[in-house]
């Protein structure tokens, strides 16, 4: 029997991984429901691809991903003498999104200095008119919605009601970057992805598809979905890896994946016992709470570190 190569047999192994997670990614597009997902959702999270370099959004895909950015960080708005635009509002670090979003649709970005933010807003009655037509009907916020059904009003278009959220899209990517937040409790190492938001059906809809937890924070009359189970954060880092971030929180994802790989061998246990891995493990669990501001806005019972 003719005996391989080691490089031979790297190479076997890297076409048989890509093949598995083509395989993968054409079972989920096709057929698409959560069961689907959750079905893939076996394959290690350090191994999945969710850098957006190399991967382009089709115009579909793109419009469902600028509804969710819109829905998170965005206004439609109507003036008194007939004029219709859109705002966008970040923060300094994704600065590129706004970039990203001008390079397809036009528009203007300004700096913000007071607020420390960037704002892009389009307000050309032909960029609007194309705008519609990318979101419309695929808004999922009710606030949005109504601003969207005055735009429509302005610019005498027909409104088209929303469906629920689907994983086949791109929406849940941009709303994330909007309202996403990866945290680590800094006491138990416990990892988790979470969206706030005063809209509980919304929530109940993302969290039929990507699956989670849902409760109640009183401190601020509102709702926070949570996923800190291994195979619920998998299904995120799959969706992600279809959709991907494009903001800084794309890098706070990989600390993150590589923060979940460090626990799933075992290396934040004591020093004694790891020596320099732990200690690498504790590096990377510094950088990756260090570069933020701490947010108060969700759990009040652990200390978590918002990456956004």
């Amino acid at each position: 029997m003719q005996k391989i190569s080691k490089k031979n047999q790297k190479y076997l192994k890297k076409q048989s991984f890509l093949s598995e997670i083509s395989s993968i990614k054409k079972s989920f597009i096709e057929i698409g429901s959560s069961e689907t997902l959750r079905a893939v959702c076996s394959e290690k999270i350090s191994n999945i691809n969710t850098r957006a370099k190399g991967k382009t959004l089709s115009t579909l895909q793109f419009s469902y991903w600028l509804a969710g950015l819109i829905d998170g960080d965005g206004s439609l708005l109507c003036s008194n003498e007939g004029y219709t635009s859109c705002e966008i509002t970040v923060g300094e670090k994704e600065y590129n999104i706004l970039q990203f979003v001008k390079n397809r649709m036009g528009g203007s970005i300004k700096l913000r200095t007071k607020y420390k933010a960037y704002r892009w807003r389009l307000n050309n009655k032909e960029g609007m008119l194309q705008l519609v037509k990318y979101i419309n009907g695929k808004l999922h916020l009710a606030e949005r919605q109504c601003q969207l059904k005055q735009v429509c009003a302005f610019l005498q278009l027909k409104y088209l009601p929303v469906k629920k959220v689907c994983e086949k899209t791109g929406w849940v990517a941009g709303f994330y970057e909007g309202k996403g937040y990866f945290h680590l409790n800094r006491s138990t190492l416990q990892c988790s992805i979470t969206l706030a938001q005063k809209d509980l059906l919304l929530l109940q809809e993302i969290s039929a598809v990507l699956p989670g937890s849902i409760y109640y924070d009183k401190s601020w009359d509102g709702w926070v979905y949570s996923a800190s189970k291994y195979s619920d954060l998998s299904c995120w880092v799959h969706y992600f890896s279809l959709f991907p971030l494009r903001s800084w929180k794309q890098i706070q994802l990989q600390r993150f994946k590589r923060i979940l790989l460090y626990k799933s061998r075992g290396l934040h246990l004591s020093e004694s016992v790891r020596g320099r891995p732990w200690k690498r493990f504790q590096r990377l669990v510094e950088e990756f709470s260090g570069k933020s501001k701490k947010k108060t806005v969700h759990t009040s019972h652990t200390e978590s570190c918002s990456i956004c």
